[in-house]
C-alpha cells in the first residue's frame, strides 16, 4: 500500500533568548519551542486510485539555536501525527512521525 500525502501546519512558537547557563557554551544560545495544527493537505493512494483532502493533527517542535555574530546555526526535532479521512472507500489513513532539522542563519 503505497500513500503519499502533503499538509501544511499553522505553528505558534515561543522564543527564550535569555543565556540558558547550565555551561559557558551556551551563552548566545536561543531555545524555540512550538505546537501546530494542521490545517490542509493531502493524500493520495496509488493502491485504491483514491485520495482525501479531510486531514486532523497536529505537531511539536523545538530548537536550539547558536549564535556566532551575525550567524546562527540551528537544529531541533518536530514531531507530527495526522490522519485523513476516508482515504479508500472503507479506512481513513494514519501516521506520525519525526524529522531532524539543521539550518543556518545569517542576521540581517
Amino acid at each position: 500500500k503505497k500513500v503519499k500525502s502533503q499538509n501544511q501546519s499553522l505553528d505558534l512558537t515561543y522564543d527564550y533568548m535569555d543565556d540558558i547557563t547550565l555551561t559557558s557554551f551556551l551563552d548566545d544560545t536561543t531555545l524555540t519551542l512550538g505546537l501546530g495544527i494542521i490545517t490542509n493537505g493531502e493524500a493520495k493512494s496509488t493502491a485504491f486510485g483514491t485520495s482525501s483532502t479531510k486531514v486532523s493533527g497536529y505537531r511539536f517542535m523545538g530548537f536550539l539555536g547558536k549564535n556566532f555574530g551575525k550567524w546562527e546555526l540551528l537544529g531541533g526535532y518536530q514531531y507530527s501525527t495526522f490522519s485523513y479521512e476516508k482515504l479508500s472507500s472503507a479506512n481513513d489513513y494514519s501516521a506520525s512521525g519525526g524529522l531532524f532539522v539543521l539550518g543556518l542563519g545569517k542576521e540581517f
